[in-house]
């Protein structure tokens, strides 16, 4: 039996084979054969391997009848894999049992709040997994599987492999696979639509050119995975890189303070002359002391009144009004700042700070910090949520920025929280933070 794959298929293939690498991230353009090519792999090493079980998993069991399970079928049938000779399949649990033993799981890997941890998945024995979509996936489930891989590992002396697949996209994944830190056991391959020998490559890309579209085009036939084509962003992405080479807009005087609420998150403290962003400062595993402290020494290096200073008021991080007095005590649950006799449009006041980044974005200039892809990051995953309603108008909540980008979104609060003194200017009354 021979299956007929393109030359990055080839390659993905072997570098799957050679046992080198424990994660494989396929990044694909559109009409990069990802489909027909991933059926293809999940049935060759079914058939190679008895007794092995292969998992392929979606962010929901719906696109995966509807789309992963139909190309399957077309592949089989293509090279001549014949139902209830070769293989039955398991409707009820969605497996595919091949007659040398191994097996093809279809997992919904959707994060469900009565299964957060994913603990149907800690039942199965695994030797492969293939995560498609892995932009649409909760960023735990990659290491979840990795805990059961065990199914005939030792009998054919092989190390287990995740390999996914994805569009063209920011999130935890580029750091995960591109950045300079990639670790060894984790390979990155990109594939254009060029790389398909199966298509009209030149009508293609005409096509794409045709839509005057810059993100299609960005992301289509440049692999450029910095333009996002998400619906409902708060802001454009050349807005979000141009905040380094915005004219200055200084004035009076600011700090902002994000705290850390888990122990993996960072605490941020951002100083503010007017829009410009003159120091930002991190810390880990901090206390409210060792914050404030800072926080003092800010205010009299930059000669900033501690009235300047909003702080987000959270838990224990509250304390730090009590050890350096009359700050602005951000609670982002609270209700959103406007005049008496108004109505409340926002939800609450993150809503409503978020939505304000809109009016100054080009005022806002970033230092060229080490820290500026992370900024450009946070900010551009921000959308409006709920858009089928009216109002009160609704921004991305924290947990869901955490599932695409694989951490807090700390710099992003920070400059949203600056928004505060401006929303006080504009309405003249200030509504309670607490």
């Amino acid at each position: 039996m021979e299956f007929k794959l393109t030359k990055k298929q080839w390659e993905t293939y072997k570098a799957l084979a050679s046992w080198k690498y424990k994660e494989i991230l396929v990044w694909w353009g559109w009409s990069g054969w990802k489909s027909r090519w991933i059926a293809c792999i999940v049935t060759i090493t079914c058939l190679q391997y008895g007794w092995i079980s292969r998992l392929v998993g979606r962010d929901n069991l719906k696109k995966l009848k509807q789309s992963t399970r139909l190309t399957f079928l077309k592949v089989r049938k293509e090279y001549w894999i014949i139902k209830d000779v070769d293989y039955t399949v398991n409707m009820a649990e969605f497996v595919v049992d091949f007659k040398n033993g191994s097996k093809i799981f279809f997992v919904d890997l959707w994060r469900y709040p009565s299964d957060p941890f994913y603990d149907r998945i800690w039942s199965m024995e695994l030797t492969y997994s293939r995560l498609e979509e892995w932009q649409e996936i909760d960023s735990m489930v990659s290491d979840t599987i990795s805990w059961r891989y065990r199914q005939a590992v030792k009998e054919y002396n092989i190390d287990p492999c995740t390999i996914i697949t994805c569009n063209p996209k920011k999130g935890y994944l580029y750091e995960r696979f591109i950045t300079p830190n990639i670790k060894d056991h984790r390979l990155f391959i990109p594939i254009l639509y060029s790389d398909n020998p199966h298509i009209d490559q030149k009508k293609y890309a005409e096509w794409v050119l045709a839509s005057g579209n810059k993100i299609q085009i960005e992301r289509l036939l440049h692999w450029n995975r910095d333009y996002d084509d998400t619906p409902w962003k708060l802001y454009a992405y050349d807005d979000l890189l141009n905040m380094r080479h915005n004219p200055l807009h200084n004035g009076k005087k600011y700090i902002s303070i994000d705290w850390a609420t888990e122990w993996d998150d960072l605490a941020v403290l951002m100083v503010w002359d007017g829009w410009e962003v003159k120091e930002i400062i991190t810390r880990e595993k901090s206390t409210t002391t060792q914050i404030s402290t800072k926080a003092r020494e800010l205010c009299q290096r930059y000669g900033i009144p501690l009235s300047h200073i909003v702080n987000d008021h959270i838990g224990i991080w509250a304390g730090i009004s009590h050890e350096l007095g009359k700050i602005y005590q951000y609670a982002s649950w609270s209700k959103p700042i406007v005049k008496k006799w108004e109505p409340k449009p926002y939800n609450h006041l993150r809503d409503q700070c978020f939505f304000e980044i809109q009016k100054h974005i080009h005022k806002i200039k970033f230092p060229d910090t080490k820290r500026k892809d992370m900024i450009v990051e946070e900010l551009d995953v921000m959308r409006q949520i709920d858009i089928d309603k009216d109002w009160p108008y609704k921004v991305i909540k924290k947990d869901d920025i955490k599932a695409k980008i694989g951490r807090s979104p700390n710099f992003a609060d920070a400059i949203s929280q600056r928004c505060v003194f401006e929303l006080k200017q504009e309405n003249k009354y200030l509504t309670s933070f607490v």
